[in-house]
């Protein structure tokens, strides 16, 4: 009986630190379509690129956060397109997920609205994906740390600038 606990107790924590979240399997099964290219930017390049800040709101909102990863959508054909923007949001389910209104919290684009989903922990969002979809070209930002929406806000205005 002992050994039988052990063994379960031995499986399920090898199991449990090796599960996917769904952004991980949204990543990998992504980048499995020719069409779809994938960056990762760990810490180290977003300290990096965060040298080149000089409002400190928005150089304390890249601290927070622990890696950045993109993915590009552009069909090379109009008979390999896919919804690329309904795929992804069927793959972060909405019982992990939040979608949160873009407007509610003075996030644009420029050009309109994204969709905005968030997982969080207590009041800080551990990840949050947004998603510019249209004309074929969409593309998916995903932040993974532990920030404010106010953080987000700062990063979305350095965004801004580099359009």
């Amino acid at each position: 009986m002992n050994k039988l606990v052990l063994t379960f107790l031995l499986v399920s924590s090898f199991l449990g630190v090796h599960a996917q979240s769904p952004s991980d399997k949204l990543y990998e099964q992504m980048s499995l379509n020719k069409d779809v290219s994938s960056m990762t930017i760990s810490k180290d390049m977003i300290q990096l690129f965060g040298l080149g800040f000089s409002n400190t709101d928005e150089a304390n909102a890249l601290d927070k956060l622990d890696l950045v990863k993109v993915l590009m959508y552009s069909p090379s054909s109009a008979e390999d397109e896919t919804n690329f923007r309904n795929e992804t949001l069927s793959l972060l389910p909405s019982n992990k997920y939040k979608t949160i209104e873009p407007e509610q919290h003075q996030i644009t684009n420029g050009k309109g609205t994204a969709d905005v989903l968030i997982q969080t922990s207590g009041l800080r969002i551990k990840e949050c994906h947004v998603l510019f979809a249209g004309n074929g070209n969409d593309v998916l930002l995903s932040f993974f740390g532990n920030f404010k929406v106010e953080d987000l806000k700062a990063m979305a205005k350095k965004m801004e600038r580099y359009k």
